[in-house]
């Protein structure tokens, strides 16, 4: 097999942190993208809108149902009947030509992102899409991006930003010193996002609503990025709660109002200081 000299380290389904999703109230959405108004009683959205963010590819795809969870596992090592087999390869070879998601659509245009639908959780895994490897050659892509994506919202769902990326299932490889998945020349992978809302007041993305991928708004650059390198600190742990914390709080939304309308520990609200913390480093 083509893939058989990497390293394959999978994410084990851990049932009780996996199932709780990260789901906000008082008018957050479900996964069909419905939810009950005080004005306007049950209603559904996702409904087309114009966007004025540039986009790398086209916004609009076909809708799917599929919802998973949106809290990210802890990661493990393999297990037996957990990962297919394959063969290792040492760390300095398998480390070279990793490349950053952002840079691979933007700058070099080899890679594009279609078919990117929300699954009804305001954070974590909770944006799916395919990535389309328009090169010839195979392109390994860092699980952690350091220059995080922006998908706004065509719908009237969240926009998002999306800090890491995994296959569909939750795999990835690794050399031991750098996490990627492999885009196979002239080919396409599933996947899904690592991905927080952008904006407090909106719904949260259902499977209805389409996106397009653009640059981070300046406004939310330097947190986007400090959540990125912080989870790249803390690979493993699960920060889905404290990240998204820290993407409202630094935007002025109080702690307080937050809590309203999504649960956090104090643990994650340390978290989400130290990750406010972190940006500019």
């Amino acid at each position: 097999m083509r893939n058989s000299k990497y390293a394959v380290l999978c994410v084990t389904m851990m049932a009780a942190p996996f199932i709780n999703e990260a789901q906000a109230t008082s008018g957050r959405t479900n996964a069909s993208g419905c939810h009950n108004s005080r004005t306007a009683g049950y209603h559904c959205h996702g409904t087309q809108r114009s966007s004025n963010y540039p986009s790398f590819n086209a916004p609009r795809q076909p809708s799917i149902t599929r919802s998973v969870p949106s809290r990210l596992p802890t990661i493990m090592a393999p297990s037996v009947g957990r990962s297919p087999a394959t063969h290792s390869m040492s760390s300095s070879a398998s480390a070279v030509g990793v490349s950053d998601l952002f840079s691979e659509i933007s700058r070099h245009s080899n890679i594009s992102i279609t078919k990117i639908t929300g699954m009804g959780a305001s954070s974590g895994t909770s944006l799916l899409g395919v990535l389309v490897n328009k090169s010839a050659n195979d392109i390994k892509v860092s699980v952690n991006l350091s220059e995080p994506l922006f998908f706004h919202n065509w719908g009237d769902g969240q926009n998002m930003v999306a800090t890491q990326v995994l296959l569909r299932n939750g795999s990835y490889m690794s050399s031991g010193s750098e996490s990627f998945i492999v885009i196979p020349g002239g080919g396409s992978v599933d996947v899904v996002f690592m991905a927080y809302c952008a904006d407090f007041e909106k719904d949260n993305p259902s499977p209805l609503d389409k996106f397009g991928v653009s640059t981070v708004p300046e406004k939310l650059r330097d947190i986007s990025r400090s959540i990125a390198a912080y989870e790249k600190l803390h690979l493993g742990e699960n920060l889905t709660a404290a990240a998204q914390v820290a993407l409202w709080l630094s935007q002025g939304v109080s702690a307080e109002d937050i809590r309203s309308r999504f649960s956090f520990t104090p643990l994650d609200h340390q978290h989400a200081l130290a990750i406010i913390g972190f940006a500019g480093r």
